[in-house]
């Protein structure tokens, strides 16, 4: 704790909350470690922790673009936000935004400018492994642009290990 100009280290107390800066959530302290804090747990540990996954897509040329994998392994997806942050070019009209196996699951049709954005929510889908999105060109191909993009789902936790 920063107090009078200078660190206090104190040893925090089951239940204390602070805030991780570098990853932006908010944690909570179980006795022995920062935790992420759960939705719903159980005093023998497993729970459901509900998670949203940012990250800023900078656009090759071409006509799509994947990102890393967003969605972990045996999540339960929610859907997709997303923001375009630098406008994108190319001959394209419009784009969609989705998976490999569905394209348009989270929107089509979405606009090239600054500010447009995509909230695109589906039924809740299991992810069984890693998954990543791909954003389609529509009408043409990209030349560039940046869209920042939010992955929002469900993760199940396993009881304490014995």
């Amino acid at each position: 704790m920063f107090s009078n100009g200078g660190w206090d280290y104190i040893t925090p107390a089951i239940g204390w909350q602070g805030y991780d800066v570098g990853a932006r959530e908010i944690l909570r302290f179980d006795g022995v470690t920062w935790q992420r804090p759960q939705i719903s747990g159980t005093p023998l540990g497993g729970g459901v922790d509900v998670r949203s996954t940012p990250l800023d897509l900078v656009i090759a040329p071409g006509a799509s673009a994947t990102t890393d994998p967003i969605f972990p392994e045996r999540s339960i997806g929610l859907g997709v936000t997303g923001l375009v942050t630098s406008t994108l070019t190319g001959t394209l009209s419009t784009w969609a935004i989705g998976v490999a196996e569905d394209p348009l699951r989270f929107g089509s049709g979405i606009s090239l400018s600054v500010n447009s954005w995509v909230n695109g929510p589906q039924a809740p889908l299991v992810y069984w492994s890693p998954t990543a999105l791909t954003l389609t060109a529509e009408g043409g191909v990209f030349s560039g642009g940046t869209v920042r993009l939010v992955a929002h789902y469900i993760e199940l936790s396993l009881p304490d290990w014995v």
